[in-house]
């Protein structure tokens, strides 16, 4: 005891001096904090904003930009998160219980973004998140800077907005709300933020480390093949046999694994891709949007429209001048494929890819197309089945279209006559009861 005591005694002043050294530390980081605060005017400016500078006050200057305070003119109705839950957010990952983990998922399980994902994904999520708040008017990201997080909103509001490059001008493009997530396209692509972000209202968000996102999302930094049984189901499908698969071995980045939560637009223009797409769990739509009304306008003459017909037609043409028309093409379930069509097919339209809580592997369409023989594209061109052409669809909307006008005028005439019907029944009963003499 009398050699442990002097020893803990001269550790006393190095805590001590280590402490202090810390805490001098965390107040010159907030002092850096603070005086490189970025916030936005009611032009869309950004500002550095200095900690001794009096700030102006945002929200009195203008009750007509996008940017002001509406939390001052309504009924707060988003639910915040618990306080217990902010906490656990707080704590490092490795001191996560999974007392602490399973309250977590309950916490989140009512956020849409968050409860698209599976149960194995948001355990994932719940094991790796922190929490972070941001007050009104702040700029959380700018555009043209790479992107260090996923991002889910669990309160608040936020502008997107986006610099034109050749103008200089900038306009708002979108908002996001509660439930709302970003930032997983441009980890996944490898992009800068494309736009942006401005806290229209103190909001708070459920945010993933880029290099965890990566773990949870790609398997562990796009190092796929590792595993066995993804090897046995890529060799499974039609469109390997034959293909020198072991080269996805020794080219980690030429194939990836994602996954896509419901109503993520996985690919806009499949005519447009360098990825073929595989579906390896869940399902995707493959949808169709037609843009102008020129299927709606364009009408037989030959055929015979009634009066009733015009009056659907026209209200149809009417519902419809301000949105695309969509429809649904194909669903894609496991082990489909998507991006070889406009390869191996001509007149091929272009198709939209939506997922419906999707796992889907992505690979490189040259590096497939430059290993892929002759032999096997051409069975795969007798196995693979074509989409219509981009008229044939057209046609197929149009009748259709045509259809339903038919059967909404034929139901309508329909129930018409037999109104009258029941009507010239109802006259001659009371005929014949007010005046039976007539009958004789």
């Amino acid at each position: 005891m009398q050699h442990i005591m002097p020893s803990s005694q001269e550790d006393q002043p190095n805590l001590l001096f280590r402490f202090q050294k810390i805490a001098k530390s965390i107040v010159i980081l907030c002092l850096l904090y603070r005086e490189h605060h970025l916030l936005a005017n009611l032009s869309y400016g950004i500002e550095r904003v200095k900690r001794w500078r009096a700030q102006p006050n945002h929200m009195e200057q203008s009750k007509e930009e996008i940017l002001f305070d509406v939390t001052l003119f309504r009924a707060n109705k988003q639910s915040r998160i618990s306080e217990h839950a902010i906490h656990i957010l707080r704590q490092c990952p490795q001191e996560r219980s999974e007392k602490d983990i399973s309250y977590i998922l309950i916490t989140l399980q009512p956020v849409k973004a968050f409860g698209n994902y599976s149960t194995i994904i948001q355990k994932k999520m719940a094991k790796a998140a922190w929490y972070s708040r941001y007050e009104s008017c702040q700029v959380m990201i700018q555009q043209g800077y790479t992107p260090h997080s996923f991002y889910i909103c669990l309160s608040g509001s936020a502008t997107v907005i986006k610099k034109n490059n050749d103008s200089g001008g900038v306009k708002p493009t979108w908002f996001f709300s509660q439930g709302d997530a970003f930032g997983d396209r441009e980890i996944i692509n490898g992009d800068c933020w494309q736009t942006t972000i401005i806290i229209q209202e103190p909001a708070e968000f459920l945010c993933i480390d880029r290099e965890d996102f990566v773990k949870i999302f790609l398997y562990d930094g796009k190092k796929v093949f590792g595993d066995p049984e993804q090897m046995w189901f890529l060799r499974s499908l039609h469109c390997f046999k034959g293909w020198p698969i072991h080269l996805l071995e020794d080219n980690p980045g030429k194939c990836t694994v994602c996954r896509y939560r419901r109503g993520t637009v996985i690919l806009r223009n499949s005519n447009m891709t360098d990825w073929i797409y595989i579906v390896k769990e869940g399902s995707c739509s493959v949808l169709k949007i037609f843009k102008d009304d020129s299927c709606l306008s364009n009408r037989d003459s030959s055929n015979r429209i009634t009066q009733a017909e015009t009056d659907i037609h026209k209200s149809l043409l009417t519902s419809r001048t301000e949105s695309p028309v969509i429809i649904t093409i194909d669903t894609l379930l496991q082990g489909a494929v998507l991006g070889l069509l406009d390869f191996l097919f001509e007149d091929q339209p272009n198709l939209c890819v939506v997922s419906n809580g999707a796992e889907c592997f992505k690979i490189s369409k040259k590096f497939y197309l430059h290993h892929a023989s002759k032999d096997l594209l051409q069975r795969l061109r007798k196995k693979e089945r074509s989409y219509p052409s981009e008229a044939e669809l057209k046609e197929q909307l149009q009748q259709e279209i045509q259809w339903q006008i038919f059967r909404k005028a034929s139901l309508m005439n329909t129930v018409q006559q037999i109104e009258l019907k029941r009507k010239l029944l109802q006259h001659s009963y009371m005929s014949n009861e007010l005046y039976p003499w007539w009958k004789n």
